[in-house]
């Protein structure tokens, strides 16, 4: 499979990933790595959690920041997308609907 096969099923993958987040504004992150087929050509799976699920919390490190409140929401979204077949799906669950993650990010200006 060609690095360029594979960068186009990423780019889908982000298009994807970034609508969703525009949508529901919860924070979506990698879970594992994507399953680039070897098989098939144009065909992947992407793996996500939501941030703040418990099941991703990790070790935290003291520091002056404050925590992200994690919840029991089993937040996972699993996209599919095979190319040949002119295909895309998109698998969320999300049990509860918590508080969504502040955005930290820096802004432009700075």
């Amino acid at each position: 499979m060609s690095i360029s096969t594979d960068q186009n099923i990423k780019s889908i993958a982000n298009i994807i990933i970034n609508n969703i987040k525009e949508g529901d504004g919860y924070a979506w992150v990698v879970r594992t790595a994507p399953h680039i087929s070897i098989c098939h050509k144009n065909v992947g799976s992407f793996y996500f959690g939501c941030s703040q699920s418990y099941e991703l919390a990790r070790d935290y490190k003291e520091s002056n920041r404050q925590r992200m409140t994690q919840f029991d929401c089993h937040g996972n979204l699993v996209i599919r997308i095979d190319i040949p077949a002119s295909r895309v799906i998109v698998k969320l669950k999300h049990d509860i609907l918590h508080e969504k993650p502040i955005d930290v990010t820096t802004p432009i200006e700075i």
